[in-house]
């Protein structure tokens, strides 16, 4: 089976929202295993936990300020992440 780590990078909608970008391990190849630990460990040292995601610094004060941030447009903003 092959094995990647997926990045699905999101951003800017042109509303003004913000979307979250994710990524996940696909297959158990050691070099992908690897880079996915590698990420994991930047994301819990370098992100803050938020309603269970992890949400960037920049992303955070966007959202601090009052952008909404979501995981999907089509979503209710009452489904969106709240801030701290």
């Amino acid at each position: 089976m092959p094995s990647a780590v997926i990045l699905q990078l999101a951003g800017a909608h042109p509303s003004g929202a913000l979307l979250r970008s994710r990524w996940w391990l696909h297959g158990d190849a050691p070099g992908p295993m690897a880079i996915a630990m590698a990420m994991s460990r930047h994301a819990r040292r370098l992100f803050t936990r938020v309603q269970g995601s992890l949400i960037g610094p920049e992303a955070l004060a966007d959202l601090a300020s009052g952008r909404r941030l979501t995981f999907d447009m089509q979503a209710p903003p009452s489904a969106d992440l709240r801030a701290p």
